[in-house]
């Protein structure tokens, strides 16, 4: 599968792979996780998914400026690594007595996951400098990984749910999933290419000024094509996200075909299909 690829790409694969499990593992029980632990109402439930998610898309916009300015794409994915393997620590500490962990946890895993995730998907296209042909091949065996961790992480969190009676070691289980993904990025990176300004030439990044300039028309072409993607995406992920939410909610309180299938595992299969 990695074949012809450059040697980065396995370790994006497997480190975005065990990101993922973590992140779906969260998904699919952090409605059920506030239902019966908190008793909370739909509304409220509602509102703290949605905020959730909100800052997830909304914290890659900082993750952008840290990785290119700052602290450089593969400090700033690992400082996202750390902050949401400690957030899932959180969450799985938190309880009705304990809420602020539940708030905290939440915050640091939706911050972590916002730096984290644009700078993987940079990296990703930086391997492919010198042989763009193989690009778009690329991403989709990254996406792979991406599909590999979402489908195993509800089989893990019904396991949890149903042998062990817990939503607490799913939580466990997802901070563990990003100690693996962090380490499979620390023991890795030189194996990958970046492009930080603010550090000198190694041979190994590919400083902004050394890209091909872009015509202005083209610029606007690409532009205007971003815009109009962004207006569709968007009702496309509101409605893919009522999986953790309204889904899993129906998934528990109308579906009754076997014992064994909970409403968790209903979000192994999107990304296994």
């Amino acid at each position: 599968m990695f074949k012809k690829h450059p040697d980065g790409l396995p370790v994006l694969f497997f480190t975005e792979m065990w990101e993922r499990f973590g992140f779906y593992i969260l998904m699919a029980i952090l409605v059920l996780y506030m239902e019966h632990e908190f008793g909370w109402d739909d509304s409220t439930k509602g509102n703290f998914y949605g905020w959730f998610l909100g800052a997830v898309y909304f914290i890659p916009l900082l993750g952008g400026w840290l990785g290119d300015r700052i602290l450089g794409q593969i400090n700033t994915a690992k400082l996202g690594s750390l902050f949401m393997a400690v957030g899932y620590i959180f969450l799985a500490l938190s309880s009705k007595n304990n809420v602020p962990f539940f708030m905290i946890g939440l915050f640091l895993v939706a911050f972590g996951t916002g730096i984290f995730k644009v700078n993987m998907s940079v990296l990703v296209g930086n391997l492919y400098r010198v042989n763009p042909v193989l690009k778009d091949a690329g991403f989709n065996i990254y996406y792979m990984g991406v599909n590999v961790g979402a489908a195993i992480a509800p089989l893990a969190a019904t396991l949890f749910s149903s042998y062990f009676g817990s939503y607490r070691l799913s939580f466990w289980a997802a901070s563990v999933g990003m100690v693996i993904s962090f380490a499979t990025f620390t023991f890795g990176q030189k194996r990958l290419v970046v492009t930080d300004h603010n550090k000198k030439d190694d041979g190994t990044q590919l400083p902004a000024d050394r890209l091909p300039d872009m015509d202005k028309k083209e610029f606007k072409q690409r532009i205007v094509t971003l815009v109009i993607l962004f207006a569709i995406v968007i009702f496309f992920w509101i409605g893919f996200y009522q999986n953790g939410f309204a889904l899993t909610l129906f998934a528990e309180r109308s579906t009754t075909i076997l014992s064994w299938l909970r409403p968790e595992t209903y979000q192994f299969f999107n990304p296994f299909f």
